[in-house]
């Protein structure tokens, strides 16, 4: 064979020591992962000899931002540096525009990942093509770990954890809402199968 081209990798290049077997890769990042990559095509002529070019090409950015849930509110208006009462925040969000989003909560604690909704997240980049959100959990030093429960549920174990640390007036506020998330949760996610 003149030229062998390759499929699934995402990422343009030569096969190991075959001068005529290459991936072509793709032309649109299919992750987050694949931010490294550039993009592009293959332009091949098999006239005389297999030529290879590899033809790079401008594509959407990846934009990551981080919210430090330690001082949420100013953490938000940080990723705004023109802003002010009298506007919108989103309205002050830069260079989204068709953009991959990726948006890091971080010092997030059970309480505020209830509170705070993915939805208000992504609305802030509301002219982005995709926005993923990855919440950090803040670790708190004598916190018991999964591996120190035995008999609760998770949706009790949670619930306990939420009532240790708020307000009576605030868990019956978040307890309905909790065992809501749960029951759609169980709606969509089988594990027994």
């Amino acid at each position: 064979m003149d030229y062998v081209a390759l499929g699934h990798w995402h990422g343009f290049g030569k096969v190991g020591k075959h001068e005529n077997v290459y991936y072509a890769g793709s032309t649109e990042r299919t992750s987050l992962n694949d931010k490294r990559n550039s993009k592009g095509f293959v332009l091949i002529s098999l006239e005389e000899a297999l030529h290879v070019e590899y033809k790079e090409i401008t594509i959407r950015p990846i934009k990551t931002y981080e919210i430090d849930c330690e001082d949420y509110e100013n953490a938000v208006a940080s990723l705004h540096p023109k802003s002010t009462s009298s506007l919108p925040l989103t309205a002050h969000v830069n260079d989204t525009k068709e953009a991959l989003v990726e948006v890091k909560l971080t010092n997030l604690t059970p309480l505020q990942s209830i509170d705070i909704q993915t939805r208000d997240i992504k609305n802030l980049f509301s002219e982005a093509l995709h926005v993923s959100i990855k919440r950090e959990f803040k670790q708190i030093s004598g916190e018991a770990t999964l591996n120190d429960i035995e008999a609760l549920s998770l949706e009790d174990y949670f619930l306990e954890h939420i009532k240790e640390g708020s307000k009576p007036e605030e868990f019956e506020r978040l307890k309905s809402k909790i065992q809501e998330l749960f029951v759609s949760y169980e709606e969509v996610s089988d594990d027994t199968l």
